[in-house]
């Protein structure tokens, strides 16, 4: 926080005998405050957040990426080749939220998800989560179960 100009500092809870404690800045100073906690980049907690996952089509998913950092970073879902992502009847191109939680999954939904956790302190990070949805193809009176990248 800067202070430009002629302010007033009121601090509550400091008096002293005479009157409030005030503190007045003349115009020709900047006053730079910082705040008392170190500021740290945000990280991602590899053991709390997901890892690449495989759902059946129309089952329910949640994707969760935890980040750490001073101040507390805000993480944002996106996905990696840019389509929008589906969430309820809502289609959106990004949440903010720990969790993306996607309910009955279908192919379109399937692909590389972003997490990226930013708090103001350079650098961002990210993480890749990869969705796989298997699915079943009916021909005629035989079906086939598939599964991404394996043969039938």
């Amino acid at each position: 926080m800067i202070f430009r100009g002629r302010s007033r500092i009121m601090l509550p809870g400091f008096r002293n005998s005479f009157s409030d404690f005030r503190m007045l800045l003349d115009q020709s100073f900047l006053f730079p405050v910082s705040s008392p906690w170190p500021e740290v980049p945000p990280h991602i907690e590899e053991e709390e957040t997901s890892s690449d996952t495989e759902v059946r089509e129309g089952s329910d998913v949640s994707l969760r990426c935890v980040a750490k950092g001073s101040p507390d970073p805000e993480t944002t879902w996106r996905r990696e080749d840019g389509q929008e992502i589906t969430i309820g009847r809502k289609k959106v191109t990004s949440i903010k939220s720990t969790d993306l939680n996607i309910t009955k999954v279908g192919r379109l939904q399937m692909g590389a998800y972003l997490c990226i956790a930013s708090n103001g302190v350079q650098p961002s990070v990210s993480k890749r989560i990869v969705l796989n949805v298997n699915f079943v193809l009916f021909l005629g009176d035989c079906f086939i179960s598939l599964a991404p990248d394996r043969k039938p």
